[in-house]
C-alpha cells in the first residue's frame, strides 16, 4: 500500500505560508535515499518552521497524536534516544495530526517534550498527515545531515541500532 504519498499544497496562497514559498508537490512513494520534502508547519506559538532548516543535524521527524496511547509511549523512548544522541547532532521534530488544538497543547505540556513541536492543521484541515497514512500512526522518518530520508518507521531496538549506526557507536 502506498501510505508515504506525499503531495504538499501546504504553502498555497491561501494558508499563512503563502508568502514563504510557492505550493509544491513531492510525487511518489518517499523511500530510503530520496530528498526529504522541505515541510514548512506551524509550531506552537504559530510560526513558521522548516523541516530543512535542521540541515547538518540527523533529524527524526516523528508523527503523533494527543489521542494515540501508543504515540505517547512512544515519546518515552525518543526522550531517552533524544538524552544520549542530542549532543551529537541528533534532532526530533513531532508533528501532530491532531484535530483538537486544546487537546495537542494540553498533551504538549503532560508529555514535556524538549524538542520542536509542529501542528499539521492550517486552518480546519490536516495537510501532511493524511498524505502520510495517519491511520498508523505513529510513524517517522530518520533523515540524515544532508537531507535525505535514511528510513522509515524505526520504532524499538530498531530505531535504537539504526541510532547507533548513524552516530558510529557500538
Amino acid at each position: 500500500m502506498n501510505r508515504l504519498f506525499l503531495i504538499f499544497s501546504l504553502l498555497s496562497a491561501n494558508t499563512a505560508f503563502g508568502q514563504a514559498q510557492p505550493a509544491r508537490e513531492f510525487e511518489g512513494k518517499l523511500e530510503s535515499g530520496q530528498q526529504a520534502p522541505d515541510l514548512v508547519l506551524s509550531d506552537k506559538q504559530n510560526k513558521p518552521v522548516r523541516l530543512l532548516s535542521y540541515k547538518g543535524n540527523v533529524v527524526l521527524v516523528d508523527f503523533w497524536a494527543s489521542w494515540c496511547d501508543h504515540c505517547r509511549q512512544e515519546h518515552v523512548r525518543l526522550k531517552a534516544l533524544y538524552d544520549q544522541y542530542k549532543d551529537r547532532g541528533l534532532q526530533i521534530v513531532s508533528i501532530s495530526i491532531d484535530k483538537n488544538p486544546k487537546a495537542w497543547r494540553k498533551a504538549l505540556q503532560k508529555a514535556e517534550l524538549p524538542w520542536m513541536q509542529l501542528t499539521d492543521r492550517v486552518g480546519s484541515r490536516n495537510i501532511i498527515g493524511p498524505q502520510y497514512g495517519t491511520n498508523s500512526i505513529p510513524i517517522n522518518l530518520l533523515i540524515d545531515k544532508n537531507g535525505y530520508v535514511l528510513r522509515k518507521g524505526l520504532h524499538g531496538t530498531e530505531l535504537d541500532r539504526q541510532l547507533a549506526l548513524v552516530f558510529n557507536m557500538p
